[in-house]
């Protein structure tokens, strides 16, 4: 990114605590996204020209596979989303260094600067604070915290149970499995049902266990 900021400011509080353990405890409630994104804007982004109203940061309650994920609506607009169910159950360290990865993205986009130099900005903003130990990882695996989010089961009585059925395989798991953090259980909703419906033709029964996943509470 080309700088155009001709002196150094004055560094800006820090809004978050930080443990040298990386074990903070997470309070969702005391987060202020709009603080901590002008902090990150003026402390790693001091020397980027971009319009910072045209990046949005919202929590996601329905989302589930990623701590965070940015999306484009225009050419020159970004929306950050974070997965409120997940990082609220991990280390505030963990959605410190989540939204300044997703920060990256969106700056890149509205400042049209290339997507490809996302590495180069995470080891700049690195050597300014070597805490953000994660920060270069595009993709950070959370699988059991997500896994444990995924309450609702349901395991197929067809083929899938048994085998792998080519062109099923993201809708469902190995085992016949379809886990979910909502109740809603498949059917003609989803994308891929009726390949499922033509492929295997099995029936999805509701399970109440699955090792190693979420537990729904049971109804009053």
């Amino acid at each position: 990114m080309a700088s155009t900021a001709s002196s150094t400011p004055s560094t800006p509080t820090t809004p978050w605590p930080w443990s040298a353990n990386r074990d903070t405890p997470f309070d969702i409630d005391v987060v202020h996204l709009t603080d901590w994104f002008t902090y990150i804007c003026e402390k790693y982004f001091s020397g980027v020209a971009f319009d910072r109203t045209q990046i949005e940061i919202v929590w996601s309650p329905s989302m589930v596979k990623q701590a965070g994920k940015c999306e484009f609506p225009t050419a020159s607009s970004a929306t950050i989303k974070l997965n409120r169910k997940l990082l609220e159950s991990l280390p505030m360290e963990e959605t410190v260094e989540t939204l300044i990865r997703e920060c990256i993205h969106a700056i890149l986009h509205v400042s049209k600067a290339s997507k490809d130099t996302f590495q180069l900005e995470a080891r700049r903003i690195q050597a300014i604070d070597a805490r953000l130990v994660c920060l270069d990882i595009e993709t950070t695996s959370y699988g059991d915290k997500v896994n444990m989010l995924k309450k609702f089961h349901w395991r197929c009585s067809g083929r899938c149970s048994c085998e792998r059925i080519p062109g099923l395989e993201k809708y469902v798991e190995t085992g016949g499995w379809v886990s979910r953090a909502r109740n809603r259980a498949p059917g003609s909703g989803d994308r891929d049902w009726q390949r499922h419906q033509a492929q295997c033709g099995g029936q999805f029964v509701p399970r109440r266990y699955r090792r190693g996943y979420g537990v729904a509470p049971i109804p009053q």
